[in-house]
């Protein structure tokens, strides 16, 4: 096709996708209940993903990009493709391919990629989970499916070793935005597997800039483009709900909840702003760590108590401090009891007041996430300190071990008691399952919008009727900034998914082929 032709990139409604699959062959949506052994119901959305992706696997570039929103089903989508595909290649003897499928997640959701596979597939598809210090690369011959973490691949890769031998048959990342930045390590061991077909799952395709979509170009292209199709399904949950395809969908509710601030904290945040923006001006500090500081003193002023504009002399309990001197000498030191964890803030407080309201009256669960996780452990020592509060407390971080994060999930979703879970943002946005819950309180907001954790909860099996997500918003400080970062990160995704032309996406895979350059 001549370059100058637009042909759209992506595939943003049941129309256009019904269209596109008689473009080629009249390709038609699979019917589910011909799939031999599937032991779930699929929607009919999905139905549809698995005819594009019947076309994607059977022209160049040999796969896609599945950007559905997180919640519609993606993981049984895909499981149900890999069952299609063993019973089609059941005489297969694998003697091309050194692997049949690798699939690349986070760590948090490998355990939840077994437990799905086993709910879709049953015992059809025999799964190896290579992760850990005992992982065994001579295991991977005989799996059907082969799940690894990104750390891994990219373990492997700076050790020239295992992941990167075989010649797989298909290689699926999920959440694919981790390769988003193609400067990195883990971007550059991704793009080094090798395999036949390619596909990058995601809920969030465009995050920061339209450079993040380039990078999922770059991984399925391996050359340049040779033919015009759409490599992107993108459809939204309101998009699939306004077509009447899911009837018994949950139905998300936001609930921003402006914080005001008390008077010590607005003396506070008043005299840290002037002290930061004069180390701006100076260049000893950066704009965005500025922000950063700003926004979890609005959050605990615990979390800032580390600021060289901190006078480090130690708390010495209420009686020793002079609210009423409002000198900087006097606010901003240790000695200041807001600086204490033992303080509770007016955000803290806030957060107390819904769970007392929402979980412990209504005998409900919640989901509270934060970009920080000692604000959680703050907030958690409060929680404790009523012991007449009959509340089931968990905690989700970081640090939290990888064999522990399914068993720590399923005993949230499953227990009858009012539970609490404590999760950072990082796990909160990579894909878990916590249907459970009918609330999540956003404790802060964060630069990027696409990270939806509220998917965790609004998604299909969701057992409530409507789920709430409250957000926390701190009046006439950095959050007003933050807040209009993320509606410019919004509009350009919107205008990206809906102007990005085949003419466009060859100047795209030209700047990434020449970077790698």
């Amino acid at each position: 096709m001549p370059v100058g032709v637009s042909v759209p990139l992506s595939i943003n409604s049941s129309e256009e996708l019904m269209d596109e699959l008689a473009r080629f062959s009249g390709i038609n949506t699979v019917k589910p209940e011909t799939i031999s052994g599937l032991k779930v119901k699929l929607e009919y959305h999905q139905a549809q993903a698995l005819g594009w992706m019947h076309m994607c696997e059977m022209l160049e570039p040999f796969g896609g990009i599945l950007a559905d929103d997180t919640g519609l089903g993606s993981t049984w989508t895909i499981i149900a493709w890999l069952l299609i595909q063993k019973l089609q290649n059941q005489e297969d003897t694998h003697s091309c391919y050194g692997g049949e499928t690798l699939i690349v997640c986070p760590k948090s959701i490998l355990s939840k990629w077994v437990d799905d596979i086993q709910a879709v597939a049953g015992d059809q598809l025999k799964v190896y989970m290579y992760y850990g210090k005992n992982r065994d690369i001579s295991e991977i011959s005989s799996a059907d499916i082969v799940i690894t973490s990104y750390t891994v691949v990219k373990y492997d890769w700076n050790n020239d070793r295992n992941l990167l031998n075989p010649n797989w048959r298909r290689v699926i990342l999920d959440e694919a935005q981790a390769i988003r930045n193609i400067q990195t390590e883990r971007s550059k061991a991704i793009s080094a597997l090798k395999s036949r077909f390619r596909w990058a799952v995601t809920g969030s395709p465009i995050q920061n800039s339209t450079h993040d979509f380039m990078a999922l170009l770059g991984f399925l292209f391996r050359g340049p483009i040779k033919m015009d199709r759409c490599l992107c399904l993108r459809r939204t949950i309101s998009d699939v709900q306004t077509t009447g395809q899911l009837q018994n969908f949950p139905q998300l509710i936001p609930k921003e909840i402006k914080i005001e601030l008390n008077e010590q904290e607005r003396i506070l945040y008043n005299k840290v702003r002037s002290k930061l923006d004069l180390c701006v001006e100076t260049r000893t500090m950066i704009h965005l760590v500025r922000t950063q500081r700003l926004q979890q003193l609005c959050s605990h002023p615990y979390l800032i108590r580390s600021l060289n504009i901190i006078d480090q002399n130690e708390y010495e309990g209420e009686s020793t401090f002079d609210c009423s001197d409002t000198s900087d000498e006097n606010v901003l030191s240790l000695r200041n009891p807001i600086f204490h964890r033992n303080t509770p803030s007016t955000k803290i407080s806030r957060a107390i007041e819904i769970i007392n309201e929402h979980v412990l009256l209504e005998k409900k669960k919640i989901i509270v996430v934060s970009q920080s996780v000692a604000l959680l452990e703050i907030l958690n020592k409060h929680l404790y300190k009523d012991s007449t509060r009959q509340l089931k407390i968990m905690t989700l971080t970081g640090r939290t071990p990888q064999h522990k994060i399914g068993e720590l999930i399923s005993d949230f979703n499953e227990s009858v008691k009012p539970c609490i879970l404590l999760i950072s943002l990082k796990l909160a946005e990579t894909g878990l399952n916590l249907n459970g819950a009918k609330y999540l309180l956003f404790m802060d907001l964060h630069w990027n919008p696409h990270l939806e954790p509220q998917s965790a909860i609004h998604r299909l099996g969701q057992q409530n009727e409507n789920v709430i997500v409250f957000q926390f918003v701190c009046k006439d400080t950095v959050d007003d900034h933050i807040q209009q970062v993320q509606q410019t990160k919004l509009s350009l995704a919107f205008q990206h998914f809906k102007k990005y032309t085949i003419s466009k996406v060859r100047e795209v895979i030209n700047y990434f082929l020449n970077l790698l350059e």
